[in-house]
């Protein structure tokens, strides 16, 4: 028997950065409803910001670093859940 079968709640899995895409697909297959990518999303996060204070130098916005981390960051979730849905 499955566990998705015994349990009803929601199965979430945890630390999906770094699994390939096929696996988390099988997953979700297997009944998965949520996978939690923070690591990657965090990095994403920060080197969106890290990107940007290198390319302006002497960038005094933190509402111009912010978005820039905040657009890297959407950037890879878009492609993550594209990646495991395709």
């Amino acid at each position: 028997m499955r566990i998705r079968d015994r349990v009803a709640c929601p199965l979430v899995f945890h630390g999906g950065t770094g699994i390939p895409a096929d696996q988390l697909r099988e997953a979700v297959l297997l009944g998965v409803a949520k996978i939690n990518i923070a690591h990657g999303f965090r990095k994403a996060f920060l080197d969106g910001a890290d990107a940007y204070l290198r390319k302006t130098e002497g960038a005094s916005d933190p509402r111009e670093v912010l978005r820039e981390a905040e657009e890297a960051a959407v950037r890879y979730a878009v492609e993550k859940m594209r990646r495991i849905s395709a």
